[in-house]
């Protein structure tokens, strides 16, 4: 084998890798946010899933006025 198919060998295994720990870690994401979803109010992330930050950036609390 030559070092060029070495080298995209190598990339495509490293692509790989990662493209399936994304996936993993976005649905164990996704189920936990359904969790939260379901207990039916804003702050239970904080109860089910203590010292992880599942909160959005578009969470507001208070009066919110228009811009």
């Amino acid at each position: 084998m030559s070092k060029k198919n070495v080298i995209i060998g190598a990339t495509a295994a490293f692509a790989l890798g990662a493209m399936a720990v994304y996936l993993v870690n976005k649905n164990r994401k996704k189920g936990k946010t359904r969790i939260v979803a379901n207990e039916g109010y804003e702050l239970a992330s904080d109860i089910l899933f203590p010292g992880e930050n599942l909160k959005s950036n578009k969470l507001r609390f208070g009066p919110v006025l228009p811009q």
